[in-house]
This record gives structure tokens, C-alpha cells and sequence, in this order.
């Protein structure tokens, strides 16, 4: 059996991981939805290919040669996206239009294209995350040259700043600086290293180097090639894939660069620090400095995966084992295809039977997986990776391919009994400065033996006060160690242990990570080696909120919503921004309420969505934005209000929304007009059927799309 074919280009022949790490990042594009979707899978779908792009605003140099950009020849859907020419001190980025939700999580995947006639060009490109709420025109990219678009750089007497509210940049390197501490960058080591990946971190922090300093090049290959525009077959091909993987209130972060036939892990796991924000925008940026190279960009995607976990089992010796691997897995809203089981993610082919050292695994019709030991003594662990793809959900413009999930690890431990230590974290997700936190780890064997000789430890951000410690803490490290235990019985044996300290007022966010150690055998490691979920805790140290909420209510009435909420106290409250969704995460402001500045009084806030009947939509969300005298913002929890059926109009359907320069309307008349309303009910805009919807000269905001009795909203950037 071959493995299913998604819409990139594979190269041909055997390609270690090649097949399976890279179909699980691409997808076709959904066609918005206007109520919550039975799946969301695909975020950002741009193959960069046309004269034009609805989903990314070009800054700088960047170019669509499709659209006789830098100076091509390239026709229609045969295009790229060129962020520089092959020219001294070129500077390109875009930005996308619309921001994502953050909490799921997702996988960024895209061709790119370094070349001159020679591998030793520069600068290279960056893959960067800003916070979601950031107007796009208020969004500026980094300094170019070494810092990539994304880091600041100082350069004589000016200062570049960093890209406007920068999360994270992953720097894609051909020269070397972005792994340097020049120009004032802030991390890095003080040596150009050629062809390197490297992960800086958010504008309050500096934009700093999170990933260790490099001395060698961990691309395994370059990135920069002497073809013109290789392609999939050619051995100058060239791919970047990025797990974005929520862990802890945080991202775990893995990043291949594909090099022809080869795939490369440059950075596997990496942890970051910081919390992300509600929503993102993604952006992408290359420059070249004294040496160039031509950069330039193709079939981007963003999906949001479904995710396969470990699975750990424990057979007798000679013992045949049935193990239901996909019971711990997530589907994504659709379902698993059991043809698709693939006992070794390595080859292109799926691979259902696997013999390895120790026995031999099977896949079965009913998509359990059967393991059989070799010989009759006990072998210990044995263990293989495997990946599984969901079933095609939806047909025409709405479909959702067949989407891999993650490699996971099926572990069988063969012959006496086997130990399992799990290790997890709690805290508080948000503190006040110079408050008590307490943190508690808790330790316990879920194996099928006693566990002897644990030892469990916390890594908390270092150079904390502790207040309670129960053992050693190492203020240079961060490192708790807890007392010993001796022994942990099997199944129930547990331990836990607090320890509490003071928030600081100089750290933004408090990092937690706990593990265990044992002296016996321990059949999956992945439980207490701080890699799990639960193994991460993060605290946010932040101000006092200056409004004191006492509720929020949203309630539908005859033809608008009604909301309503008081306070108990407020503290320098400029003005609440009353703000709806129709998918619970995207929101767009709809109103704005005076605040009461400062007071220790109780106030009664009511504001009236009199256009919720026109949104199309028969549940909307709504949530309070916050804003103080100084600009900070803080946000209420969300409502949704299910409105009465006999209110909602029919509903029209456009793609793109969020739209920037022009919305088709799908499935429209062309005999009656479309009319693009504000909020206000005044008409902005008539225009046929025939062709999209233009929005030249429509100012940012929300609309409402009416042709005759059908309506829908329109958000407009």
C-alpha cells in the first residue's frame, strides 16, 4: 500500500520521513463558516502562485512575480512570492490579514527558494508569530540584515526596533547573524555560523536567543542553493515544517528542514518560556545584505493537526498483546482511517506489519495493534513509532482532506512486571507581584511493579525567594530536589510535595517543570521527564485587574441583544469596547462604553446590539474589552447568546472573511444587487453579482452583506 498524496510535491524514490512528517501539514482551503465548524483544520492555505493574495499584506520589497514582480515574466498560477531579489540591502515581509486562535495549537509548512550562483549568499528568512491584536497597520517588521525581519538591530546610532509585538521568530540563516549577539541583539554568540535554525523570543523580552548558541550548522544542509527555483525532484529542494505544539500554557516548538530526499530535525522540543497571546498573526520576512541571494516563497499552510499520544503497555513473557492505540488519540472532529496505521513513519510506504528487535507488531482490521514477543525470556521494552490519518470530511469548497497525525511511540514492556512512574505539576495560572505561589508535585507509579529509589525534582526560573522548601533549591539553576523515596507501590504508590515562594516583580512569567527519577527499570520515561503536558506549570505575574467584574450577561431580545454588567471598583477604566464573534474567536468590536475612571462605587453598564439579527448566524459570542487611561487592556470571559430562529435571515456565504480587498459572494443572484451596509444600516456600497465584491476605499470595521432578505457579516481589514 502507498501512502495517501496530499497537494504538494514529493520527491520520488525511498525519502526517509519525507512522506509522513510532511502530508500532515498540508490541506485545502475551508471556506469560512459563519457558526462554530464541525472541523477547523486548516488555518492559512496561500500557495503564493497568482498576481494577487487576500490572505497576507506585502511590506517592503516583497513582491507576487506573478504580478510582473521584480521585474518577472511569470503568468498566472505559476508565480512566487519574492521577498528579496538577488540585490545588495533587500528588505521584504508579509503579514497575515487575519490573526488565528492560539490555544489549539497548529503546524506551519512552505517551500522555500534561496539562490544565486552559489551556496554562499545571506542573509536568509524568518517564520514569525506577533500577538493576534495588533492592527495591521500598526504593524511594522524587525530589522533586516542578520536580525531577519524580526529581532531589533543597531547599526551606528540608530536602533531598528523588533517586529511590533513580536511572540516568536525562527530564523531560517544562511549567513550566520541571526545566532549572533551583533548589532545589540540581545543572546547570541559572538561567531557567524553559516546555515543555522534558531528560535528568538517575544518584544518583552528582548527578542532574545532562546535556543542555545550554535558552533555548528544544524540545518544538514544549506539554504541557500545554486538551482534557480529547485523543484521536488531535485536534491537543492528545500522545505520547512514547524510543530507548534501546545505544552503547560506554552508551545513546544519542532522545526525539519527538508534538503532534497533528506529530512533534518534542526530543532526538536524546544520549550518556550513564555506564554503565547489569545490570538496570533503570522508573518514571514527574508533580507540580504553586502552578500544577496534571490528569496522567495511557495504553498504555505497552516493546519491545525490531529494528534496521535503514546501508548504503554506491559505483556508477560511469550505473551501476545492487543493494544488499542487509537483510543488515547484525537481525530480532530472527523474519524481515523485504519488503513492508514503506519508502523513505520520512516519509509513512504505504510508499513502495517513491523518485526524489530523483541517481537513484531501487527496492525488488525479493527485498527488495534497486536504485538508478539520473540523467543520465551523476557526482552524488556520494545518500541516503535507510528502516525495515523483521518478520513476526508466534507465534499467541494467546504472539504477537509485526509490529515496524519503527529508520530507517536507504542511501548511494550515484555516479561516481568514494569514500573511507571508519572510525574505531574500544579499552580496558579495568575498571581500578583509580591503574593505567595505555591507549586505542588506529585509523584506516582501507575506501573504493574514497585518502583524503589524516586527522587522527584521542580525546575522553577531562577534567582526566586522561596518560602517553604522541603529540600535543596539552587538558586543558579532553579532546581528543587525533593526528599527520596524508597519505594512506591505499583498502581497506587504516590508522593507529593509542595513548595511556595514569592512572586517577583522583575518576571513577567513563572516556569514550572517537574520530573522523577528511579532506580527500576521505567517502561515510558515520556511520563517524568518533563516532555508531558501536565509535567509544565506556568503562573503569570501581573498588576492587580483595574476593574473588579461583578457579571456580564448577553441576552437576545426581539430583534437585538441586550448585555449588561456592573462593577464592584474601578482603577483608571478609560472605556469598555463591547466586541461579537460568530465563531468564539475571532471578535470584532461592535460598540464602546465610557468608564467611570477610578472608583470604589458600584456601576451598571448596559449596551444594545441592535445588528446581532443580521449577522447570519443563530449563535453569537460576545466578551468586554477593557481598556485603561495608559492603553492596557484586559478582557472579560466570553457569552454566547443562541438567537431566536424567526430573526435569522438567510444566510449569505464570503470568501475570504476577514476580507481586504475584495469578498466573493458564493451562490448569489445576479439579478438583484449586493449591498454592503456599515452597522448603522447606511448602504456604502451596490454592486452586481457577476464579480467579487471590491473593497477599495472601505474603511477597516464590520459590515453586513445584504441581497434581498440574505444577509451575513462581513469583517473588513
Amino acid at each position: 500500500m502507498q501512502k495517501q498524496s496530499f497537494p504538494i510535491s514529493l520527491p520520488t524514490g525511498r525519502n526517509r520521513l519525507i512522506g509522513s512528517l510532511l502530508r500532515k501539514l498540508t490541506a485545502i482551503l475551508c471556506v469560512v463558516s459563519f457558526q462554530l465548524p464541525l472541523q477547523a483544520q486548516v488555518l492559512i492555505n496561500e500557495s503564493f502562485k497568482n498576481s494577487t493574495t487576500t490572505t497576507f499584506t506585502l511590506r517592503n520589497d516583497a513582491v507576487l512575480t506573478a504580478n510582473n514582480g521584480g521585474g518577472t515574466t511569470d503568468t498566472e498560477g505559476n508565480g512566487y512570492l519574492r521577498l528579496t531579489s538577488n540585490g545588495t540591502n533587500q528588505r521584504g515581509a508579509v503579514i497575515s490579514n487575519a490573526a488565528f486562535p492560539a490555544a489549539q495549537g497548529f503546524n506551519i509548512s512552505f517551500e522555500f527558494f534561496a539562490y544565486t550562483a552559489s551556496t554562499s549568499g545571506a542573509d536568509g528568512f524568518s517564520v514569525f508569530l506577533i500577538d493576534g491584536a495588533t492592527p495591521l497597520a500598526n504593524f511594522t517588521p524587525g530589522a533586516f540584515g542578520s536580525s531577519l525581519g524580526y529581532a531589533p538591530a543597531t547599526t551606528g546610532t540608530t536602533t531598528t526596533p523588533g517586529a511590533t509585538n513580536g511572540y516568536l521568530g525562527i530564523g531560517l540563516d544562511e549567513f550566520g547573524g541571526f545566532n549572533t549577539n551583533f548589532e545589540g541583539r540581545t543572546g547570541g554568540g559572538a561567531t557567524y555560523v553559516r546555515n543555522t535554525v534558531a528560535i528568538r523570543g517575544n518584544a518583552a523580552g528582548g527578542y532574545a536567543l532562546l535556543t542555545p548558541v550554535l558552533t555548528t550548522s544544524n540545518a544538514g544542509g544549506t539554504i541557500g542553493v545554486s538551482t534557480t527555483r529547485a523543484q521536488s525532484t531535485s536534491t537543492n529542494y528545500r522545505r520547512a515544517t514547524i510543530s507548534v505544539t501546545p505544552t503547560g500554557g506554552t508551545y513546544r516548538i519542532i522545526v525539519r528542514i527538508q534538503n532534497g530526499t533528506g529530512l533534518t530535525t534542526a530543532i526538536n522540543s524546544f520549550l518556550l518560556p513564555t506564554a503565547p497571546p489569545a490570538t496570533l498573526r503570522l508573518g514571514l520576512a527574508a533580507s540580504t545584505g553586502s552578500s544577496t541571494n534571490t528569496h522567495e516563497v511557495r504553498n504555505l499552510y497552516v493546519v491545525v493537526p490531529p494528534t496521535a499520544q503514546d501508548d504503554n503497555v506491559v505483556t508477560p513473557n511469550n505473551t501476545p498483546i492487543t493494544i488499542s492505540i487509537l483510543d488515547n488519540d484525537n481525530a480532530a472532529n472527523s474519524t481515523f482511517d485504519y488503513s492508514t496505521i503506519d508502523l513505520d513513519p520512516s519509509t513512504i510506504a505504510i508499513e502495517q506489519t513491523r518485526t524489530v528487535t523483541g517481537g513484531t507488531f501487527r496492525v488488525n482490521a479493527n485498527g488495534t495493534v497486536t504485538f508478539t514477543p520473540s523467543g520465551t525470556g523476557s526482552v524488556g521494552a520494545v518500541s516503535i513509532p507510528y502516525l495515523v490519518s483521518t478520513n476526508a470530511v466534507g465534499t467541494g469548497t467546504t472539504a477537509v482532506p485526509a490529515t496524519p497525525t503527529n508520530p507517536a511511540t507504542i511501548t511494550v514492556q515484555v516479561g516481568g512486571q514494569g514500573t511507571d512512574i508519572a510525574t505531574s505539576v500544579t499552580a496558579p495560572r495568575t498571581v500578583t507581584p509580591s503574593s505567595t505561589i505555591t507549586y505542588t508535585v506529585t509523584t506516582t507509579n501507575i506501573g504493574t511493579a514497585a518502583a524503589s529509589t524516586v527522587r522527584p525534582t521542580l525546575t522553577l526560573s531562577q534567582g526566586l525567594s522561596p518560602v517553604n522548601l522541603p529540600a535543596a533549591y539552587s538558586y543558579a539553576n532553579g532546581v528543587v530536589t525533593f526528599p527520596e523515596t524508597s519505594s512506591l507501590a505499583a498502581g497506587t504508590g504516590s508522593v507529593s510535595y509542595t513548595v511556595s515562594f514569592t512572586a517577583p516583580s522583575t518576571i513577567s512569567t513563572v516556569t514550572g517543570t517537574a520530573r522523577a527519577t528511579t532506580s527500576s527499570t521505567d517502561v515510558n520515561a515520556n511520563n517524568n521527564n518533563g516532555t508531558a503536558a501536565n509535567s509544565v506549570a506556568l503562573t503569570d505575574v501581573s498588576r492587580p485587574l483595574p476593574v473588579e467584574l461583578v457579571h456580564f450577561k448577553a441576552v437576545a431580545a426581539v430583534d437585538n441583544v441586550q448585555l449588561t454588567w456592573r462593577t464592584a471598583s474601578e482603577r483608571n477604566n478609560a472605556y469598555f469596547q463591547v466586541e461579537s464573534s460568530l465563531n468564539g474567536h475571532t471578535f470584532s468590536p461592535v460598540g464602546r462604553v465610557r468608564g467611570h475612571g477610578t472608583s470604589s462605587r458600584p456601576h451598571d453598564y448596559a449596551f444594545t446590539d441592535a445588528s446581532a439579527a443580521q449577522y447570519g448566524s443563530a449563535v453569537v459570542y460576545y466578551r468586554l474589552r477593557q481598556v485603561d487611561g495608559d492603553g492596557t487592556e484586559t478582557f472579560s470571559s466570553v457569552r454566547a447568546v443562541q438567537l431566536q430562529d424567526g430573526l435569522l435571515p438567510a444566510r449569505l456565504q464570503l470568501v475570504p472573511n476577514p476580507a481586504h480587498a475584495q469578498v466573493q459572494v458564493l451562490e448569489a443572484s445576479t439579478s438583484t444587487p449586493i449591498e454592503l451596509l456599515d452597522l448603522t444600516g447606511r448602504i456604502v456600497r451596490v454592486h452586481t453579482a457577476s464579480t467579487p465584491l471590491p473593497l477599495t476605499g472601505i474603511s477597516a470595521g464590520v459590515y453586513v452583506v445584504r441581497q434581498g432578505a440574505r444577509t451575513a457579516r462581513l469583517v473588513v481589514q
